[in-house]
Formats: C-alpha cells, sequence, structure tokens
C-alpha cells in the first residue's frame, strides 16, 4: 500500500493525492504522503552533463522551493 500512495503522492502532490485516496476508500493525510516522499530512496543520477535550476516562493518571503532538472533527458533529479 505504501508503494501505490508514494506513486500518488510523487505524482499528485500531497493535497490532491489526500483527496484521491479518500475517494479510492485509502483515508491518508497529506502530511503522511509528504514523509512517504522524503522517506524513499533518491533513483541513481548517472553522469550529469546540464543542469537546470529553477527557484520559485511560494509565499514570498516565507516559503521558496527549488527544482533540479536533467537538461539532456528533461527528468527531475
Amino acid at each position: 500500500m505504501d508503494e501505490k500512495l508514494l506513486t500518488a503522492a510523487l505524482e499528485m502532490d500531497g493535497r490532491p493525492a489526500e483527496c484521491i485516496c479518500s475517494t479510492l476508500s485509502m483515508p491518508v493525510s497529506d502530511s503522511t504522503l509528504l514523509r512517504l516522499i522524503h522517506k524513499a530512496p533518491l533513483p541513481p543520477l548517472g553522469q550529469l552533463k546540464a543542469v537546470g535550476v529553477d527557484d520559485w516562493a511560494y509565499k514570498k518571503w516565507d516559503r521558496y522551493g527549488s527544482m533540479l532538472v536533467n537538461l539532456i533527458n528533461r527528468e527531475g533529479l
């Protein structure tokens, strides 16, 4: 079940995945889904040639996020 919840959390993020899981009779909180993401092992990176970085603000002066992207195959790191 953890694998299914992790897949939902990775595809949709916390709150949308929480709503979908509740609809599918798998009640779980968004905090639990985010905890599953943090505990999940990272995939092997291999050799990188080009990396893109994007930063954004959820709420200015309070919450920020960053994303790293392999520009060769356009996958998140």
